[in-house]
């Protein structure tokens, strides 16, 4: 609005805070969200079929951070089980412990414990209270019950469990109507492609054959009975070129921020004491074309400023 009024708006509700710019696609995804929480339904502004919303476009057009927004929002309601995994390409780079499943001779299945335990301590961080109210499927007693106990396990023994206490605790949330589930995925193509592991005949091992990117890239097949996924494509690195699961619904293609975004982003970096030079036209239109519409952080901005 007339900066008269962002200057009001700053001052009563967005000094010494934290703030994001937020994006037009973001506000229709929380839309659907918020309408999915309160009717069951997924028909939202604009209407969302399940299992979800799937985010593409160029890279640095800000698809992340808009999956960071509704994550953020769904968990500050206090109504949402949220499980996120904001860097699943890891789980294609052969970092960290990993095993092959027993029983396969061809050495092609691959467990990756580390990852399943941080996986594990991050959905009780975001859930425990829920957690406790959702019978564990692989076992007795609730999920949070069920982490609690594979924590307290000592190394070895988590080795051995860790990524069955993940499919067990995730085919919980899965089957629950309890709460509305948010399965945030970025980079969520990128667990359809090749992986740095290899097989014991040295043959690449598949994202299909990882069993942890095998469980998160779903998307099709998720089969939430109140929960809905919400992927972003990542458009940079080696997974940059994989396509996106496929799905009837063409995925929302983000954009570069508008002209009017910039400047509102720049306002505000002004007002929290990130950016002093003055904010003309001229500097505008140099920033949006020097950033050709890309999100940017406030150091890379102030650089050319």
């Amino acid at each position: 609005g007339p900066d008269k009024n962002s200057n009001r708006w700053f001052e009563s509700v967005l000094k010494d805070q934290p703030g994001v710019l937020i994006r037009k696609e973001a506000a229709h995804i929380i839309s659907a969200l918020y309408c999915l929480s309160k009717t069951g339904t997924v028909k939202g502004s604009p209407h969302m079929p399940t299992p979800g919303i799937l985010l593409d476009g160029p890279p640095g057009t800000g698809k992340s951070m808009i999956v960071n927004h509704c994550v953020h929002w769904a968990r500050s309601t206090g109504e949402w089980l949220v499980v996120f995994l904001p860097e699943p390409s890891r789980l294609m780079l052969g970092h960290g412990l990993f095993q092959r499943e027993e029983g396969d001779e061809a050495g092609g299945r691959i467990l990756q414990p580390e990852f399943a335990e941080d996986i594990l301590k991050h959905i009780k961080a975001a859930n425990q209270d829920k957690l406790a109210k959702i019978a564990y499927s692989g076992g007795e007693g609730n999920c949070a019950e069920a982490i609690d106990a594979f924590l307290a396990q000592t190394a070895s023994a988590k080795e051995k469990s860790a990524v069955g206490v993940v499919v067990g605790v995730m085919e919980s949330l899965k089957a629950q109507t309890e709460f509305p589930l948010l399965v945030a995925v970025d980079e969520i193509n990128a667990l359809r492609g090749v992986s740095k592991y290899r097989d014991l005949n040295m043959t690449p091992v598949p994202g299909s054959n990882i069993v942890l990117a095998e469980l998160f890239g779903r998307f099709l097949e998720a089969d939430y009975k109140r929960g809905v996924v919400l992927g972003a494509a990542t458009r940079t690195g080696l997974y940059q070129n994989v396509p996106l699961p496929p799905f009837a619904r063409k995925p929302m293609q983000v954009s570069g921020i508008s002209r009017e975004e910039l400047k509102t982003f720049l306002t505000y970096q002004q007002n929290m004491g990130e950016l002093f030079t003055p904010i003309t036209d001229e500097l505008i239109d140099y920033l949006f074309f020097v950033t050709s519409g890309r999100c940017v952080t406030p150091s890379e901005l102030a650089a050319p400023c």
